[in-house]
C-alpha cells in the first residue's frame, strides 16, 4: 500500500483536533467518497491530481493516511516517482496542519464558524459553535449543508458530477459498438475514453463502469484488428 502515513502525537482535546480537520477539509474542497470499499476524502488539486485523506484521533495521537492516484487508478505516494510537485505540495500541507494542530492554544471559545464562507453553505442552516457538534473516530458530522457529505444540502446526490467519468462512459460505449465493424475507430476511442477515466474517481459508479467498458472497447477492437490482419495474410498466400 503505498501511501503517506502519519501517527502524530497532538495531546488536543477531541473538539480543539476536530474542528482543525474540518476546516482544512472543507477550505480543500474535499468530499466524502469511496475508494476501494473505504470511506475516505478526496480533492482534485491544482494540478489536476486526485488527492485522497482518511483520519483518525485517539489517546492523543492523531492518524493521518494519504495518497494520489495515479495514471493506472492505483495509490502513489506523496514521494513517490510521478507524484512530482502536487505531492510535495500534499505533504507540505498535511505537515503545515499538524504544526497548527500542535500550537493551538486549545481554545474553544472563539473558534468561529465554518459556515462563515457562505457561497459553500446553505442559507437556511443555522451555524453553530463547532465546540457543540459531534464527531465519531475522525468522521466530522456535517451539520453546515456542504454537498457531498453526511447532512449535506438536502437533494444534492453526492455532491458535483464528474464529467469526466460521463464523457469517458460515452466513449467507452461508441468504441464498444464500433469495436467489431470498425476496430480502428473503436480502438481509439477506447483510449480516449481510458485516459479520461484517469483524470475520474473510477473506484465507484459512473467512472468504474466506464473504465470497464473502455477497456473491453480497446481489448475488442485490437482483437478484431488481428483478426483482420490474419484473414488479410491468409488471403494473400491464398492467392500466393
Amino acid at each position: 500500500m503505498a501511501r503517506y502515513i502519519e501517527d502524530a502525537g497532538i495531546n488536543q482535546p477531541l473538539d480543539v483536533v476536530s474542528m482543525v480537520m474540518e476546516d482544512y477539509i472543507y477550505h480543500n474542497h474535499y468530499t466524502r467518497t469511496d475508494w476501494n470499499g473505504e470511506p475516505v476524502y478526496s480533492c482534485r488539486d491544482a494540478f489536476g491530481k486526485e488527492r485522497y485523506l482518511v483520519w483518525s484521533y485517539a489517546s492523543g495521537i492523531l492518524h493521518l493516511e494519504a495518497w494520489l492516484k495515479d495514471a493506472f487508478g492505483k495509490e502513489a505516494n506523496l514521494s513517490g516517482i510521478g507524484s512530482g510537485k502536487s505531492g510535495k505540495e500534499f505533504q507540505k500541507s498535511l505537515e503545515e496542519l499538524l504544526n497548527k494542530l500542535r500550537t493551538h492554544s486549545g481554545d474553544t471559545d472563539n473558534i468561529g464558524y465554518i459556515g462563515e464562507d457562505p457561497f459553500m453553505h446553505h442559507e437556511e442552516v443555522q451555524a453553530q459553535p463547532i465546540s457543540e457538534q459531534g464527531w465519531s473516530n475522525g468522521i466530522p458530522g456535517n451539520p453546515y449543508g456542504v454537498p457531498g457529505a453526511p447532512g449535506g444540502i438536502q437533494g444534492v446526490p453526492g455532491g458535483i458530477p464528474d464529467t469526466n467519468a460521463s464523457a469517458a462512459l460515452v466513449l467507452g460505449i461508441i468504441g464498444l459498438l464500433l469495436g467489431a465493424c470498425s476496430p480502428i475507430i473503436g480502438l481509439i476511442l477506447g483510449i480516449v475514453g481510458k485516459n479520461k477515466c484517469h483524470m475520474a474517481d473510477t473506484s465507484v459508479g459512473t467512472g468504474k463502469t466506464a473504465n470497464i467498458i473502455c477497456t473491453v472497447a480497446i481489448i475488442l477492437s485490437i482483437v478484431m484488428l488481428l483478426v483482420e490482419l490474419f484473414w488479410g495474410i491468409g488471403g494473400m498466400i491464398s492467392m500466393g
